[in-house]
């Protein structure tokens, strides 16, 4: 492949001992190799640096790892945005990990289409076995899901649009891609799983508030009205009520109920 481009690959983590060998291993082996790797650490206090300063010489320079406090994900992709150097930028969480021609894949329409927002097919994993498969699609957006750990971004196109919005805890990175379409910004997407997500994170533990940030984002910039935007969230915080008094009744039912 002529004239490599960069590639920035960007992982955040926190406490991830458990499972950012993996996530590394699967940036280490890419069948690309003109890539550059930030680990952006949350001051983790398991042995996650320890696995990671591990891997340091077998990325030749080419692995960067800042780890000091931090006030979430956002601020942590953020940050790893700041010192990237990369023309293209793909980011692997601890608990993903890359098929092994994903960056290959991505170089290879960057270089014919280098404005395109790339993403691929996401594989969800959970306790080792494949969940579901996610192919969301561009051509529905507003109302679909980019898979975010399948994302290749052209860094000129956080310049021009911006990056992550820190005041969403969960939500932000369908903010980002709803701000992005607002702005025209072309999507192209690969048909062939490109990562696999872990089940089991923040997003998962905090459904409804994912869904309540996506919300406040598609009303503030212009996709749903304000009452629209009020009816959804008064429905969602209802759900997430209705969901903790039954999970203690079923608490409760459990300790006075024996199974034979």
């Amino acid at each position: 492949m002529e004239n490599k481009p960069l590639v920035s690959v960007i992982t955040t983590s926190f406490n991830s001992e458990k499972t950012i060998r993996q996530t590394i291993e699967s940036v280490l082996h890419q069948t690309y190799s003109n890539i550059e790797y930030i680990i952006i650490d949350g001051k983790s206090s398991d042995h996650t640096i320890d696995i990671v300063r591990e891997y340091e010489p077998k990325f030749n320079g080419r692995m960067r790892v800042i780890s000091e406090k931090d006030d979430g994900i956002y601020f942590a992709l953020n940050k790893g945005l700041g010192v990237a150097k990369g023309e293209l930028v793909s980011f692997a969480n601890s608990d993903d990990w890359y098929e092994l021609n994903a960056v290959e894949q991505a170089v290879r329409v960057h270089q014919k289409d280098p404005e395109a927002f790339i993403y691929g097919i996401l594989r969800y994993i959970q306790d080792g076995k494949v969940l579901q498969i996610s192919t969301g699609s561009h051509e529905f957006l507003p109302g679909a899901l980019i898979p975010y750990p399948t994302w290749f971004v052209p860094m000129y196109l956080f310049k021009k649009h911006g990056l992550f919005e820190t005041k969403y805890r969960i939500g932000s990175d369908v903010d980002l891609v709803l701000r992005y379409f607002k702005n025209g910004v072309k999507f192209y997407r690969i048909d062939s799983i490109l990562s696999n997500f872990r089940t089991g994170g923040e997003s998962d533990k905090h459904v409804n508030l994912s869904r309540i940030e996506v919300l406040k984002s598609m009303c503030e910039l212009g996709y749903i009205s304000k009452n629209k935007l009020l009816y959804n969230v008064t429905l969602l915080k209802l759900t997430t009520i209705k969901e903790r008094m039954f999970n203690k009744i079923r608490s409760f039912v459990v300790k006075i109920v024996k199974y034979d």
